[in-house]
């Protein structure tokens, strides 16, 4: 009896290392996988462009991010459909090279995202950095709803738990 309870305290063992190395796997993968810019020259394909947004009395009240692809047999960019694993990175470097002067005269900046991007690990970094670049503005995220629907169940749980963490008075 005492030879089958270590038996399967050996077994327990090598289940429990087993796990863990799996876990630790996956954690550093996720942790430095890349996105679709850094792959498959992506980083030419994609880009995001400023458009402002005007009020009722047609002044410009903010700026919104709009990712667009570029179509090179028509030589146009175009409103992709289906961009799903687009990074916050090339995000930021597009709120990074906004003028300060465009974020100290508008009341709002709005980011077009994807869901993958708020389930990202990163996303509450960046809406801290985010805020910070945009001073006392107001951020304003828009998503898609197909893009929603899309999502798997996990990726909006995580994008609620994000959302639910945001300073809704700034965002």
């Amino acid at each position: 009896m005492t030879e089958l309870r270590i038996f399967l305290w050996w077994v327990f063992v090598a289940f429990t290392i087993i796990c863990l190395a799996f876990c630790i796997e996956a954690h550093v993968r996720y942790r430095t996988k890349r996105g679709i810019d850094d792959d498959q020259g992506f980083d030419s394909r994609y880009e995001y462009f400023g458009q402002p947004v005007y009020d009722q009395r047609g002044k410009v009240y903010g700026y919104e991010l709009l990712l667009r692809a570029f179509d090179s047999q028509n030589h146009r960019w175009y409103l992709p459909t289906d961009v799903i694993d687009f990074p916050l990175s090339r995000m930021v470097y597009a709120v990074s090279e906004i003028d300060p002067y465009i974020t100290s005269t508008i009341k709002v900046l709005a980011l077009n995202m994807t869901v993958n991007q708020i389930s990202d690990f990163r996303a509450e970094y960046f809406f801290k950095w985010a805020q910070g670049m945009v001073g006392d503005r107001c951020l304003s995220v828009e998503l898609n709803a197909v893009d929603i629907c899309r999502a798997r169940s996990l990726q909006r749980q995580r994008m609620r738990i994000v959302l639910k963490r945001l300073d809704h008075a700034r965002i």
